[in-house]
This record gives structure tokens, C-alpha cells and sequence, in this order.
């Protein structure tokens, strides 16, 4: 329990008080007996561990934000959507082409995807991946994102067009899946 006594015309903490016993002093004498080294009430909280912690390292670093390296469509006003982009179904036919039977792969992992989103930030670096069921660490593997609110391009920016690149029996398409307004979107870790 913390209780603080007026000195002087002072509020001072008990926990500050060495020589001063009375609720109300006239002088009284202030010594700071804390040596941080925990104990009572000490470091990380109640009961303390007797020395200093050290900080928590995440499972995950976060990875550092890049600047956008290419052409962004300016926000649109705050409340609006951008339209999405029309030349989304031919850079998925151009990087098809580009690279034959990558599509193929791209339904267990992220290959076909990542050639499809860096050919389509070349354009826009509002272009990125799709949260799946809102988790963010968890992208889609056959859509893309692309970001159409106001605001910058992090993990979780609501407000996304979905377009869907890579059909379930692995081959490369071009369907717009529309505006979600609560879809997210994210970087997955790329850019």
C-alpha cells in the first residue's frame, strides 16, 4: 500500500520517508532508500527478483518498415476508395509466361505469388499480400492485395480489392474478388 503525506507543502511518497514518522511534519528529513534492485514490489512487479531484468526479446523480430521503392497512387480522400487497378490480369498473364510451371508450385507456397505481387508493385506498391482470416502472419498463397484506403501500407490496413491469381487446381487466373472494406492487408514480411 502506497500512502503519500504532505511535507512542507509537498506530496511525498512513504515509500521516500527514512526519518519522518508523522502524518504531518513541520521539517522532516527525505532520504531515497530505493536501490532498484528489486525486492518487495520491485523490478517486473509484486515480489520483485531481487536484481534488474533484462528485456523481453519477441519470438518474432518485427521486420523494419522500408520506404515504398516505386510509384504509389496518392490517398484518396479519407472516406473513399480507389478503384482497382486494370492492368492486374495482364501482369499475372505476362509473369505466367515469364516463368512456365512456376504456378504450378504456387499452391504450397509462395513462389508464383511473390513474382505476381513484385511485377505489380513495379506499378503500384499499394499491391501486397491478403491476411488470411484476418491474420496477418498467416498471408493467403492465391490472392492479392491491394490497398485502395487512405493511409500508409502496413500489416493490417483495412480497406483492400482482392483478386484471386491462382485457381485451386493450380493454374494461373485473373478473377477480382471486389472491395472488402475489413479485409487486411500485408507486406508478409517482404517490403
Amino acid at each position: 500500500m502506497r500512502r503519500v503525506m504532505p511535507v512542507l507543502g509537498s506530496v511525498v511518497s512513504t515509500s521516500l520517508l527514512a526519518s519522518c514518522a508523522l502524518t504531518f511534519c513541520v521539517a522532516c528529513r527525505i532520504t531515497n532508500q530505493n536501490t532498484n534492485t528489486g525486492g518487495t514490489g520491485g523490478a517486473g512487479g509484486s515480489g520483485g527478483n531481487g536484481g534488474t531484468t533484462a528485456p523481453t526479446n519477441p519470438t518474432q523480430p518485427t521486420p523494419t518498415p522500408t520506404q515504398p521503392t516505386g510509384p504509389r497512387t496518392p490517398d484518396p480522400p479519407v472516406g473513399s476508395v480507389l478503384p482497382v487497378p486494370t492492368y492486374g490480369p495482364s501482369v499475372v498473364a505476362q509473369v505466367n509466361a515469364a516463368n512456365p510451371g512456376l504456378v504450378l508450385s504456387g499452391c504450397a507456397n509462395y513462389g508464383f505469388l511473390d513474382k505476381v505481387v513484385d511485377a505489380l508493385r513495379q506499378h503500384d506498391t499499394r499491391w501486397g499480400y491478403v491476411c488470411k482470416n484476418g491474420d496477418c502472419a498467416n498471408p493467403a498463397l492465391d490472392v492479392v492485395a491491394y490497398h485502395a484506403t487512405a493511409g500508409p501500407e502496413v500489416a493490417g490496413a483495412a480497406g483492400i480489392w482482392i483478386a484471386d491469381v491462382i485457381r485451386s487446381d493450380c493454374v494461373s487466373q485473373w478473377i477480382d474478388d471486389g472491395f472488402n472494406a475489413s479485409g487486411l492487408w500485408s507486406a508478409r514480411g517482404r517490403f
